[in-house]
């Protein structure tokens, strides 16, 4: 998904919303992905797009969770992505992973997300074009309308 966010800080986490100063950011740069400090994934050969400002349509609903929902947060604020759908689960935290004595790992929902304009998001993600379930046209044909025009 790199070459799609773009370069950069896509997102940022912190512990607590009031203080947003000591944020972690997350960054996306020339097939390196990591948080500020350290990279903990590298792609020998980056993708390259053809169309930098192509439109990006992204789908989402209530069973945009988790992981989802953090994807969906790095693209926000990119002039050329627009979500559309319903608004996603909501479950919007950041997990820290702590070591236990007997060498397993504890993950702990422990941090707010914060987009790249460090937007916190606390409930959900709402779409930008909002896209009944059981509208006609559908969610996808709106989408592609939009990516069409």
């Amino acid at each position: 998904l790199g070459p799609l966010i773009g370069e950069g800080i896509v997102q940022y986490n912190v512990t607590k919303v009031e203080d947003a100063s000591k944020r972690n950011a997350l960054f996306y740069k020339n097939g390196v992905c990591g948080t500020t400090g350290s990279s903990y994934v590298k792609v020998k050969n980056p993708y390259s797009l053809k169309n930098q400002n192509g439109k990006i349509a992204i789908l989402i609903n209530e069973n945009t969770m988790s992981a989802g929902e953090m994807t969906v947060i790095a693209f926000m604020d990119k002039t050329n992505a627009k979500l559309f759908g319903q608004a996603t689960a909501g479950y919007l935290t950041a997990n820290k992973g702590f070591k236990l004595s007997d060498g397993s790992y504890l993950n702990i929902a422990s941090n707010f997300v914060l987009d790249r304009s460090k937007k916190v998001y606390l409930k959900n993600i709402t779409p930008d074009v909002k896209v009944d379930k059981n509208s006609n046209p559908d969610v996808l044909s709106t989408a592609l309308d939009w990516i069409n025009k």
